[in-house]
């Protein structure tokens, strides 16, 4: 889990860093002992116990002290306890000092309200909450007396209630309560940097309570408020500002946003970098933040070494209480080098997070069992089962613990412990803890509350966990249950919108077609709302904040009036938005000839079930974690030189990935088909599986001549299990074509794209756009597309036409064939730019509507009513980087927008071979093939031209692939 910029309460106030004053002949023992109370006792609480003590020693026999000295001086030293882990002694100073201010009967003093917060802080801390309510409610009756309901001590005092709420898992009044100390904080008179820097602490973690009751979106506004907030209060060099920054980013990321997320928290870093130093521990958090982010989209051992230096920073900072801290960023990573193959490297990072982690959580601590069942994982990849029974056996003795695990963790347990009973051959009815824990956590994903996206974003190891589910259901012969949790191995790529589409078909039946397809796109608006609000936020742009604040407000009230409207007319709306897995049997009885193959990537091995009308195979094969992508970079590099010939294809990867997409026993199945439905994910699916290799080339043959996939399947690529049992109904209508592309760019024919300097800050630079190289081929591409569909009924727009302006503005319904000929830009190409791009023509001056780049999420505000939408653009297949889904970028766009099926690239593609490509796809198609076997035919009739340079390499023949069907 990513860090909250979170405090529960203050424990001391906090002064100079200086250290205990030293006694001199000006200064009373009085003075010295009464200045205690705003020392800062955390740096060096060791020395300064020793001090303090002498001091309470000498008052004993020296000169008069007062009452109010002595107790500044017991809760220092109740303080330096607190920093030592103490808590006992910690308790027992504090005590003392409350003692001493009541028998003088200063019961209203600001000092025993100080006195009072800090035994609350203790007794919360040491698992008594209910009493430190109680004495919190004390200090709220004080505050009320002595200084009203509107003052910043009873703001504090109601934060400090609304922080225990949390700790007592009391949600709802968690919020209320902080929500009224942000309230009161927010409009008092003359605000000191004080006030405001507590306003801003009150709201970060007013929006970390809200998420957890659930509801992200609220969430993400009141970090957006609470961002704007200390921006306009405390300027952008302040540190609590950075701090707001590093919220919203974390925030963002655990929404699976990290596209959003990953500026935010590179301004975060820079400026918690520039006022605190890049040693500190508020640093640390925001590059472990960062590091956590980027792992999520391009994974690499630089995001290890971030971690790295993020723990030793922790470990460097003063006070006990940073170990958790250190135990964090140790095991993420761990996580990450074992996600990455370098298992012995993880292991050695998850033993010392484990370590960490005990010197600041009790053993029965839950974060403590979930780091021990990441190390069993470490383990069971290593098959060292004795050493992963041994510490499965020392969780499993804490049934408490486990009972406060959330669903996911207990699932993963569940999973786990039957692996690891299956291992030693005596599985003791433990698949039944697992089936019941499956269905706990499918329920929770399947929740209408739930984003499916966010629930798998916020825990990469839970695909895993469904595909070894997937394979004790196999094993046991629950074919239903296996297939089941196949899906949702899945779940988080294309088909997590296939309930959209779903909704929307049937509310059209109802005559709520247009109010459906309305809510919708005021969601998506929503979401380009946020991305604006973002990208103002990183240029500092406050005019453009607060308006975009009101246009979310608007937007926000505009969703939950018509949300009410159709839930009123179609109350079964929400539960058609949500998709599910497809029963087997269902899917069984709707196939017609080809069958379904599931491939999932797991660290352990790649998970792979078959589909036929009467058999259903499930087979996993192992490998170690990393080899996967190894074998993908290789290919991937092999195909993606643009000039000059071409580099020798990576054949050995190819084939070795074959017999991991068709192991034997699926191959027996797969024998007499010719056509494939192919369902891929995680790096698999960062290729097309048409140049995998199905024999071994024992010796350098011409590449014509090498057994390709596609010369034994067609491949379609469904947008969801669930197309495949009730396919987009087929439209009987004239064909009409409209194709867009070759935009009027200046930069030379065959250069490369260099897209690193875009955006300046997260503003496009047009000049930039428009020295992107031309696409001199697209027009007649185009051309020859709408020939081959009928001249009469097409539309080609090309050149200084070709604008961003036009595509948004232009009636697209009418249109049953869409094709785009033009580069597409991907999140990883454009540093800055948040989701993938499709370029057009650029105008002169951007004038906030048009920048030249049609973006994903503008893609998806669309209306189209295309049966097929043609992308011959550079990269429009791929998504934000190597390991995230396939179909996660323009694809999904396309598809929110009302394409049923869809002709992507996953690589820059040469232009010359785009038009023939899919020229001849179109051409095949309308003389009555199947889409599938129209492109496979088409890339075999290209593999084998003679005349075309190269064209024998899969880099020219194989990027295209086939969405839908």
């Amino acid at each position: 889990m990513a860090f909250r910029y979170w405090k529960v309460a203050l424990l001391l106030s906090a002064g100079s860093l200086s250290g205990i004053a030293q006694a001199n002949d000006d200064v009373t023992l009085n003075d010295r002992m009464t200045a205690l109370v705003d020392r800062d006792v955390s740096r060096q609480p060791n020395v300064a116990i020793k001090e303090i003590k002498a001091m309470l020693e000498a008052s004993e026999s020296g000169d008069e002290v007062g009452t109010l000295a002595r107790a500044a001086a017991f809760g220092a030293l109740g303080g330096a306890y607190f920093y030592l882990q103490d808590f006992e002694q910690s308790l027992a100073n504090f005590r003392t000092a409350e003692a001493l201010l009541d028998a003088d009967n200063l019961h209203t003093h600001k000092q025993m309200i100080s006195i009072l917060n800090n035994i609350s802080v203790v007794l919360s801390m040491t698992g008594k909450a209910e009493e430190a309510l109680s004495i919190q409610q004390k200090v709220l009756d004080i505050r009320r007396e002595t200084e009203g309901m509107e003052s910043s001590g009873y703001a504090a005092a109601l934060f400090n209630i609304g922080s225990t709420k949390y700790r007592l898992g009391d949600y709802q009044s968690a919020v209320t309560e902080i929500r009224q100390a942000v309230d009161i904080a927010r409009v008092i008179e003359n605000p000191t940097d004080a006030d405001n820097t507590l306003a801003v602490t009150y709201w970060m973690s007013l929006a970390a309570v809200v998420n957890a009751t659930g509801d992200t979106e609220l969430s993400l506004k009141e970090n957006r408020l609470a961002t704007q907030y200390a921006e306009d209060r405390l300027g952008e060099r302040h540190s609590v500002y950075a701090g707001a920054l590093n919220n919203l980013g974390s925030a963002l990321s655990s929404a699976g946003r990290c596209g959003e997320a990953i500026p935010l928290l590179r301004r975060a870093l820079d400026l918690r970098t520039e006022i605190l130093g890049r040693d500190k521990r508020d640093t640390a958090i925001t590059l472990t933040n960062l590091a956590d982010c980027l792992a999520k989209t391009e994974p690499s051992l630089d995001q290890v070494a971030m971690f790295d230096e993020a723990a030793r920073i922790f470990e460097s900072s003063p006070g006990n209480s940073q170990s958790r801290y250190t135990g964090n960023s140790l095991a993420k990573a761990g996580l990450l080098s074992t996600r990455l193959g370098q298992l012995e490297q993880g292991q050695t990072y998850l033993e010392k997070a484990l370590a960490a982690t005990l010197s600041a959580l009790s053993d029965n601590h839950p974060a403590v069992a979930e780091l021990r069942l990441e190390l069993v994982n470490n383990h069971l990849l290593n098959e060292n089962y004795d050493a992963a029974q041994s510490i499965m056996t020392e969780i499993a003795t804490q049934e408490d613990v486990i009972a406060k695990f959330p669903v996911a963790e207990k699932f993963k347990f569940a999973v786990m412990r039957t692996e690891l009973a299956n291992a030693f051959g005596h599985p003791d009815n433990k698949s039944s803890e697992a089936i019941a824990a499956y269905r706990a956590v499918r329920r929770k994903i399947l929740d209408r509350a739930v984003s499916i996206e966010e629930y798998f974003a916020d825990d990469t190891g839970l695909t895993d966990q469904f595909a070894r589910f997937a394979g004790i259901m196999a094993r046991e012969k629950n074919m239903a249950e296996s297939f089941d949790a196949m899906q949702l191995a899945q779940f988080a790529d294309l088909s997590s919108i296939s309930g959209s589409l779903t909704a929307r078909s049937v509310a059209e039946k109802a005559g709520l077609g247009d109010e459906v397809r309305q809510l919708q796109d005021l969601v998506q608006n929503g979401k380009k709302i946020d991305a604006s609000f973002t990208k103002a936020t990183t240029e500092g742009d406050k005019p453009k904040q607060a308006a975009l604040l009101r246009e979310r407000e608007e937007n926000s009230a505009a969703i939950a009036e018509l949300s009410a409207r159709i839930e009123t007319a179609l109350p079964e709306y929400w539960s058609l938005a949500k998709p599910e897995p497809v029963a087997l049997g269902a899917l069984q009885s709707a196939l017609k000839s080809a069958p379904l193959l599931m491939v999932t990537p797991a660290l352990d091995g790649v998970y792979v079930a078959a589909v036929t009308k009467n058999d259903y195979v499930w087979q996993k094969t192992t490998v170690r974690p990393g080899q996967l992508n190894q074998w993908v970079r290789d290919i991937r590099n092999s195909v993606s030189q643009m000039d000059g010939p071409p580099s020798p294809f990576a054949v050995e990867s190819a084939h070795a990935l074959y017999r991991y997409y068709v192991p034997s026993g699926v191959e027996k199945l797969l024998r007499d088909e010719h056509e494939i439905h192919l369902i891929s994910s995680g790096i698999l699916a960062a290729l097309p599986a048409s140049l995998l290799i199905t024999e071994p080339v024992t010796e350098r043959t011409a590449d014509a001549d090498i057994a390709w996939l596609i010369k034994r399947f067609a491949v379609s690529n469904p947008m969801s299990v669930a197309d495949l049992v009730q396919p987009p109904a087929a439209r009987d209508r004239e064909i009409r074509f409209a194709g867009f592309g070759a935009p009027a760019l200046s930069g030379a024919k065959g250069e490369p794209v260099v897209v690193a300097s875009l955006l300046r800050s997260g503003n496009v630079d047009i000049s930039e756009v428009r020295d992107l190289p031309s696409l001199p081929s697209a027009t007649l591409e185009l051309t020859k597309i709408g020939d081959a569909l009928g001249r009469n009924h097409s539309r080609v727009i090309t050149g200084n036409a070709a604008t961003e302006a036009l595509i948004k503005t232009m009636d697209l319904r009418p249109y049953s064939v869409l094709a785009f000929a033009t580069h597409g830009l991907v999140n990883g190409e454009l540093r800055g730019l948040g989701e993938p791009a499709l370029v057009f023509t650029p105008p002169q001056t951007d004038d906030g509507t048009d920048d030249g780049l049609l973006t994903a999420s503008e893609i998806g505000q669309l209306r189209l009513d295309a049966d097929w939408v043609i992308l011959s653009a550079c990269n429009s297949a791929a998504g934000s980087g190597v390991g995230t889904p396939t179909y996660s970028g323009l694809a999904k766009s396309f598809a929110y927008a009302g394409a049923r099926s869809l002709l992507l690239s996953h690589w820059r593609v040469r232009d010359d071979a785009a038009a023939r490509l899919t020229v001849d796809t179109v051409s095949n198609a309308a003389g009555g093939k199947s889409r599938a076997e129209a492109l496979r035919q088409a890339q075999l009739d290209l593999m084998n031209d003679p005349t075309v340079p190269g064209a024998s390499h899969p880099a020219v023949w194989a990027p295209f692939i086939l969405i839908g069907d």
